[in-house]
């Protein structure tokens, strides 16, 4: 059965077969794939997908299937998604979609903390800041910080939000100066 997973870039990747796909090109009714291994080991399988999603393969591999690597994608996929719908902090987002892999993925994974880091830019990349965020409770900014995976730096006190130092929070754009002692944040 064929499934789809996003690149790195946001492109589409085809998985069938144990083997994974980028996409060439679309036809009038059909959408061309090529082994993502097409560069690098001069693979020259191919794939062609209908309106229906119907795969046909086209020429064969040069290497085996690689069940890790599709696994791999999956889970980087899934964290990337769960990023952007889940309200859990990046640690939790992280260990939900790791639960119950198997020992080679867990070998080829980034560090952990890397993935909690792509966790806070997704959040960060898709303006979902300004739809949660409410000024007026000190809970609710302490909440964003940890939600998005950083910390701050400056004072923070009773008083106003005006000192608040989160480069994260858009300080320019939401209206509040940053104090003197201003610094860019540093990810967890």
């Amino acid at each position: 059965m064929a499934s789809f997973v996003k690149s790195n870039m946001g492109g589409e990747k085809l998985i069938y077969g144990g083997f994974i796909y980028t996409k060439c090109k679309d036809g009038k009714d059909k959408r061309y794939w090529r082994c993502e291994n097409w560069r690098s080991d001069k693979c020259h399988g191919t794939a062609t997908t209908d309106n229906n999603n119907t795969v046909t393969i086209g020429q064969q591999h040069n290497h085996g299937p690689s069940p890790t690597r599709v696994e791999l994608a999956r889970i980087k996929n899934n964290i990337n998604k769960s990023a952007i719908n889940s309200t859990l902090s990046p640690r939790a987002v992280v260990n939900s979609q790791l639960a119950g892999i198997s020992d080679k993925v867990k070998a080829s994974l980034p560090k952990l903390r890397n993935l909690e880091k792509t966790v806070g830019r997704k959040r960060y990349a898709s303006g979902e800041i300004f739809s949660i965020f409410r000024v007026d409770h000190m809970v609710s900014i302490l909440w964003v910080i940890r939600y998005f995976g950083c910390r701050y730096f400056g004072s923070f006190d009773t008083l106003g939000v005006d000192t608040l130092g989160v480069d994260t929070l858009g300080v320019d754009t939401l209206g509040w100066t940053p104090s003197p002692s201003f610094q860019r944040p540093i990810f967890l």
